[in-house]
């Protein structure tokens, strides 16, 4: 359904349906209330109704914060709460969260899926408001990754919007202020989560995406490396699971690389994210053997 199962009375009036009818069928639970002037046709509920439900209580509203970042797709979004962001008085309704927010521009604005949301930049914006640092950091990463800002429009932004008291802005610039001018983005959550867990533990910053030409011609590019050492990182995510043939070429290419004299280190999801201290001391102890084959 165009709205994801939600109507309002208005819907209900237009569609000629006798108040008798609407009574009965919330009865029978067919219909349910969730908002004032707001039902839910359970019939045609999908994943996105209570955000369909909350605008339409709220025509004034967009989608903002965390309903703004998963509904874009962005990474770190740990709770995808229903919010909503408005220039006036927020609705009283339990099951979401309202910003009062006078200075949301049109072009602060898009449609995704049918419904009004606030776009990658101002939802990074807004993000540090109810996320960590480290949360926005991995949702910054992936709104470059797939071209949705761009780093001077984030810090343009971010410094229009900032003030006493707003805590969103503010945490998005210093997220900016430790990211590497030239840095790629990075390729994936999982790479995001591995240099958070690198910079915690205090190992200097590998370069992302690093170029290697191998002596086929060809070039491999690296997930993570340290030049220097000829130490590099492969972070093996979902999509390293999707078939055997995609394995095998990974394969293929680390092999072609470590033939060049590099050390190879790889790293999956349960890794990085539920043991970071031993990820960590394995990327130290290759760094420290390294640095010492380079000097003996």
């Amino acid at each position: 359904m165009e709205n994801h199962g939600v109507v309002t009375n208005e819907d209900l009036a237009g569609c000629g349906l006798p108040r008798a009818t609407v009574t009965r069928w919330c009865e029978m639970e067919r219909l349910v209330r969730v908002a004032p002037r707001t039902y839910l046709l359970v019939e045609l509920a999908d994943d996105l109704s209570y955000y369909a439900a909350a605008l339409a209580s709220c025509p004034t509203g967009v989608l903002s914060h965390r309903a703004a970042g998963a509904l874009l797709g962005l990474d770190g979004i740990t709770d995808p709460f229903p919010e909503v962001s408005l220039p006036g008085s927020p609705r009283s309704i339990r099951w979401a969260m309202f910003h009062r927010s006078k200075d949301l521009q049109p072009f602060d604005v898009e449609e995704v899926r049918g419904l009004r949301c606030t776009n990658a930049t101002r939802t990074l914006c807004d993000l540090g408001a109810v996320e960590d640092e480290l949360a926005v950091e991995r949702a910054l990463e992936s709104a470059l990754r797939r071209g949705l800002t761009k780093v001077s429009r984030l810090r343009w932004r971010a410094e229009q919007l900032a003030r006493p008291g707003r805590s969103g802005p503010g945490v998005l610039l210093r997220v900016l202020d430790e990211r590497p001018d030239d840095a790629e983005p990075t390729g994936s959550e999982l790479e995001t989560r591995f240099l958070q867990c690198l910079r915690d533990a205090g190992i200097p910053a590998p370069e992302r995406q690093h170029a290697v030409r191998l002596r086929s011609g060809g070039t491999a590019r690296l997930d993570v490396a340290w030049p220097e050492e000829r130490v590099f990182a492969e972070l093996d995510g979902a999509a390293w699971h999707d078939g055997w043939e995609a394995r095998r070429r990974d394969m293929r290419r680390q092999t072609a690389v470590v033939a060049l004299g590099w050390r190879p280190l790889r790293f999956t999801w349960d890794d990085v994210v539920d043991d970071p201290d031993g990820t960590a001391s394995a990327v130290s102890l290759a760094l420290l053997s390294a640095a010492r084959e380079e000097g003996a």
